[in-house]
């Protein structure tokens, strides 16, 4: 399963708040992978999870992952990194 970083579930927490959607919003994590070593990550702010996905949360930030994005992201830990040159980017590490 995906770990959220106390880090990633401040920035995710953020992101859904300033996206005004109701409460239980969260992250969708979708991947397209073509190519094993290079997995296509998308993210997106979603008020609900689809069914079928996996939903990952810390202290009430939530990630939707559908089965493709969770079968990769297993034993991986979600990081947020944020820099005065390029933003707020996740980054994701194997455990």
């Amino acid at each position: 399963m995906l770990t959220i970083d106390e880090k990633a579930a401040e920035a995710i927490k953020t992101i859904v708040r300033e996206s005004e959607l109701p409460a239980g919003a969260g992250l969708r994590i979708e991947a397209r992978i073509d190519d094993v070593s290079q997995p296509e990550l998308t993210v997106s702010v979603e008020e609900l999870p689809v069914p079928g996905d996996e939903v990952v949360a810390k202290d009430d930030a939530r990630v939707f992952l559908p089965p493709a994005a969770a079968a990769y992201l297993d034993n991986k830990i979600l990081h947020a990194d944020d820099d005065d040159v390029a933003g707020l980017r996740f980054v994701v590490q194997s455990t």
